[in-house]
């Protein structure tokens, strides 16, 4: 019986052969002293193969003791709704909304999660990203929108 170690051993052992297949073939590698556009994900395959190698083998010793599709369809949900919502709420919103949005959608990924928790998280979060983005880049992203800035 096939395990859950198991296929997300292959999971990662198959994402790893189709990014380093990518960075091989089509990205020029370059040398350790002057890196082209392909040695990092180069790299980086060849970690998640031998990660994806390691998990398969634990799983294989483990022998079949999980289900494998018993997934956490509340955590897929508010991961991929997350991103989502931000791509939506930014144009018109701005930064500052959109991050806290997207943390607090991001939270109720766990049960364990508190709404004070949640809340606090997104407000770091939205500090951080606001200092980082806006400041420290320099990136020309508004922190509010123009439905929430009144000309």
């Amino acid at each position: 019986m096939i395990n859950r170690d198991i296929c997300c051993g292959v999971l990662f052992i198959l994402i790893g052969v189709l990014f380093g297949y990518q960075a091989l073939f089509h990205l020029q590698l370059g040398t350790l002293r002057n890196m082209g556009p392909g040695f990092f994900p180069a790299f980086l395959s060849g970690v998640a193969i031998v990660i994806g190698l390691s998990v398969a083998v634990s799983g294989i010793r483990q022998g079949g003791r999980e289900a494998v599709f018993d997934l956490p369809w509340r955590a897929i949900a508010a991961i991929l709704a997350g991103p989502l919502i931000f791509g939506i709420m930014i144009a018109p919103f701005g930064l500052v909304p959109s991050i806290l949005v997207l943390a607090i959608v991001a939270a109720g990924a766990s049960r364990k999660t508190s709404p004070l928790s949640a809340l606090t998280i997104s407000v770091v979060m939205t500090a951080f990203c606001t200092v980082v983005f806006t400041f420290g880049l320099g990136i020309p992203i508004p922190l509010f929108g123009p439905l929430l800035v009144t000309p």
